[in-house]
């Protein structure tokens, strides 16, 4: 008898819970993730935004947990960055993380999740649709903000240049590393 075969039985020990408690114990897993993700940042000339790991990591949260799920990981994220947590991009903590350049990022977070999240166990196709629409309303957020709140004298193209225009093709590696993430895990 080899140690392992004493812990036949408790291979699945997780699918004995509840669904509801399946969901909150992966979303609780991404909000840990996107909070490390944050700290993957680098500084981009002419942008006040950094790139950073988050866009892949709440595509992969989306993708895996589903809308719901997903969504919850990005506002547990929030909360936990808005209570003074070290858990945004390096720069100020609280409500001026949110309140300066990448506020308007952050905050379309958690719909970009659910957003991804549609997709969740379909085909590449369906996945990488749902990822580029979450894309499109992060920069979407995030440009509008940048124009509106922190560069009020930026107009729409400058906005969306500086807020955009460095990530393109970063943001398409991260949705195809995320789709192939998720095709793998799942």
């Amino acid at each position: 008898m080899t140690q392992f075969s004493r812990l036949r039985g408790f291979e699945n020990v997780y699918s004995s819970l509840p669904t509801w408690m399946q969901g909150w114990r992966g979303s609780v897993i991404f909000t840990g993730l996107l909070a490390l993700s944050a700290h993957c940042a680098f500084p981009l000339p002419g942008t006040p935004v950094p790139a950073t790991m988050q866009v892949f990591t709440v595509l992969l949260a989306g993708l895996m947990l589903g809308p719901i799920w997903g969504a919850v990981s990005a506002v547990q994220y929030l909360a936990i960055g808005l209570l003074g947590l070290p858990v945004f991009a390096p720069g100020p903590l609280g409500v001026a993380a949110v309140m300066g350049a990448t506020g308007g990022y952050i905050l379309a977070f958690p719909v970009a999740a659910a957003v991804a999240g549609l997709a969740c166990g379909r085909n590449e196709k369906k996945m990488a649709l749902a990822c580029a629409s979450a894309i499109g309303l992060i920069y979407f957020s995030g440009c509008s903000w940048l124009a509106l709140s922190f560069h009020p004298h930026l107009n729409v193209l400058q906005a969306f240049a500086a807020g955009a225009g460095w990530f393109f093709v970063w943001d398409a590696a991260k949705a195809c590393a995320a789709i192939a993430v998720a095709k793998i895990a799942r």
